[in-house]
């Protein structure tokens, strides 16, 4: 079975140039360095993680900043490649190999590495194999497995469990530790999710002039600005003086605010009292803009098929979060943290609530936050499980 994987791993490579047709910006460095085992000297000795793309090199940042001096960065996409070499310029990073047994085999010899860590569940066989044959320990750091994931991986328990039995499977959750056994995993352990790490960023500048309440809306997609607006205007009706700041995921996008009543972060850093939506269409600033919050709203969750976005940012400042009904992706830290679920019919009203009482503000902030600080030391049970600790 394990090389009828591989004969069809070999079959695919013909329809690469297929894939770069469909996808030219990730095409040239797919081609190039998928089918590669070559690894440079500065990269070999070191430990491995690997982390599928933008999302999770950003989650793995804590961890990595722990390890920097001692680690080597691999990633499925360019854009995750493109994500760790501008954070970590220093630390040796490239697209993964293709997963092919004799690339991967090659690749970790070369690459001579003490051991793998694998964030959430990127379960490659050919690169399990490889590892198990040249003895290198194997870690899923902060491992997550969907029940859409355990459906399919059970189906070819037989076959995977083999390659599984002596990595060592760290766990988000009970759940996930359940599954990971399930599938199995000899070596299981409960350490937390690596997105609680958090280390929050200095304050970045911000006047808001005139005595006003702030909602900020982050990471927002397509008719999550038009709901931020028409929630404004009702909020105004009822006699609370705002501020709405606006923080659309994608920047470039052209967000439905009165241009009359509107300023850009990229132009002004001093929000003037007729002023009553702010966008904020730089990059990089929205975990620290979250300090100057009193309400804070994450996108991604009035919309489907987004998923939701990560609000410890927000919740590490101690502001009270609220969230829409749609976080499959961050479901488990909604529900950890305690995080409040609102219909999008619901959340005028509920922002009225919380703008108006802030006893009610404060006693919502505290109950997240303290729930927060019960997770946040993970990366140091990481670190302990996988003999980096002090």
């Amino acid at each position: 079975m394990f090389w009828l994987y591989n004969l069809l791993i070999l079959l695919s490579i013909p329809f690469f140039p297929v894939i770069k047709l469909k996808s030219r910006k990730r095409g040239n460095i797919f081609l190039k360095n998928r089918l590669s085992s070559f690894i440079p000297p500065e990269a070999t000795g070191k430990i491995l993680l690997h982390a599928a793309s933008i999302g999770e090199i950003n989650t793995c940042k804590p961890l990595i900043e722990k390890l920097k001096n001692n680690i080597t960065i691999t990633t499925f996409t360019d854009y995750g490649l493109s994500r760790a070499q501008k954070l970590f310029p220093d630390i040796p990073s490239r697209i993964i190999p293709l997963d092919f047994y004799p690339l991967t085999k090659s690749f970790l010899k070369k690459g001579k590495f003490k051991k793998i860590l694998i964030f959430e569940t990127e379960i490659w066989l050919s690169l399990l194999k490889s590892a198990k044959d040249l003895n290198i320990p194997v870690y899923f750091v902060s491992g997550k497995i969907s029940e859409k994931t355990f459906k399919r991986l059970q189906k070819f328990k037989s076959f995977i469990s083999p390659l599984l039995s002596n990595a060592v499977f760290l766990a988000k959750s009970e759940s996930d530790a359940e599954k990971a056994k399930g599938l199995g995993f000899k070596k299981v352990k409960v350490v937390g999710n690596l997105k609680f790490a958090l280390t929050l960023p200095p304050k970045v500048p911000l006047t808001v002039k005139g005595n006003r309440k702030i909602i900020l809306w982050g990471s927002t997609h397509e008719g999550e600005e038009e709901l931020a607006v028409q929630t404004h205007y009702y909020l105004k009706s009822k006699g609370i003086n705002l501020l709405t700041i606006i923080a659309p995921r994608h920047v470039n996008r052209k967000i439905p605010t009165p241009p009359s009543k509107t300023a850009l972060r990229s132009q002004t850093k001093t929000v003037e009292e007729n002023v009553e939506f702010y966008v904020i269409d730089t990059i990089g600033e929205l975990s620290s803009l979250y300090a100057y919050c009193d309400v804070a709203v994450i996108g991604g969750s009035f919309v489907k098929g987004i998923g939701g976005h990560n609000p410890v940012e927000a919740v590490a400042w101690e502001k009270p979060v609220i969230v829409g009904m749609h976080v499959e992706s961050f479901e488990d830290v909604v529900e950890t943290l305690q995080i409040p679920k609102i219909e999008a019919s619901q959340i005028s009203g509920t922002l009225k609530k919380l703008l108006s009482n802030e006893v009610e503000r404060k006693n919502l902030a505290e109950k997240i936050h303290k729930n927060y600080l019960k997770q946040k030391n993970v990366l140091e049970k990481i670190l302990t499980a996988i003999g980096e600790g002090d």
